[in-house]
């Protein structure tokens, strides 16, 4: 199996699963019902062995040690990153919405959104099992943890696998100011990982600097509902992040934990694409 029929499957499934749709059932408002979550998804590749991912053990950049790829598969020879970019319904709907609050579609994108992702991610696997390969999604898998609250070593926001410095790894995209990944199809989206013992080429990347798409325009820091991105004092809080999603989800007991309120990935150069040099 190549690089480009992993990606191939990822498409047929997102184009055909009821899935990716708002559901009736579940919708805030009925006219919701069918609006498409994601766009065709991007691919990237990276070894397991790749100097990026190890060096985020050895020497973490992303905040505290993050275990290599043999930790979740211990025959583990190579990494996928995959960014699913929002339809231009959830992004418009997001910019037309109040200034400081999630219009409706990026909530269920959030949501049920995260939940397809996982879904089709489980396919993948199953895939690749089916043709005698092993994988792993560390995002599903008992031993990720993620902490939002509860302080670890000092971080009070943190996990045992990144899936954006995974990204930049599989050559998806670089980090930007507002903390998220910016790639050739922008900044407006989600990522998912697998960890596989197929050996697959990797994806070369088209940089070398965390931060090499970033213009810093600050266009996402004046975006920002609670002024959360910082980088006078090194980036994002994701303390004051926090605290301004909390009072949000407090307004939508129904829909749980929202992630986000993407306000960061609209009305900015990096929306849907590489922002001009």
């Amino acid at each position: 199996m190549t690089r480009q029929q992993i990606l191939g499957i990822a498409i047929k499934y997102l184009e055909e699963s009821p899935d990716n749709k708002i559901n009736a059932e579940s919708t805030l408002c009925a006219e919701l019902a069918g609006t498409r979550i994601y766009d065709q998804p991007i691919i990237g590749v990276a070894s397991a062995k790749d100097d990026y991912l190890l060096g985020l053990y050895t020497s973490p950049s992303a905040g505290l040690p993050q275990p290599p790829p043999t930790f979740w598969l211990k025959d583990a020879k190579s990494v996928i990153s995959l960014f699913f970019p929002f339809t231009k319904k959830v992004r418009d709907s997001n910019r037309q919405a109040e200034w400081n609050k999630p219009s409706k579609e990026m909530l269920h994108a959030r949501n049920e959104g995260q939940a397809f992702i996982f879904q089709l991610c489980e396919h993948l696997k199953k895939m690749l099992e089916k043709m005698g390969y092993t994988a792993v999604i560390p995002q599903r898998d008992p031993r990720y943890w993620m902490t939002f609250d509860k302080p670890v070593e000092g971080q009070t926001f943190t996990s045992n696998w990144s899936e954006r410095h995974v990204a930049f790894a599989c050559g998806v995209g670089t980090f930007s100011l507002h903390d998220g990944i910016i790639t050739k199809v922008g900044s407006a989206g989600r990522l998912a990982s697998l960890v596989t013992d197929l050996e697959l080429p990797v994806t070369t990347r088209p940089y070398s600097e965390l931060y090499e798409y970033c213009t810093e325009c600050g266009l996402c820091i004046s975006n920002c509902p609670p002024g959360a991105i910082l980088p006078q004092v090194g980036g994002k809080s994701h303390q004051l992040c926090r605290s301004f999603l909390k009072v949000v989800e407090e307004q939508y007991k129904d829909r749980a934990y929202i992630g986000c309120c993407g306000k960061c990935q609209i009305n900015v150069p990096c929306e849907v694409g590489l922002p001009d040099a």
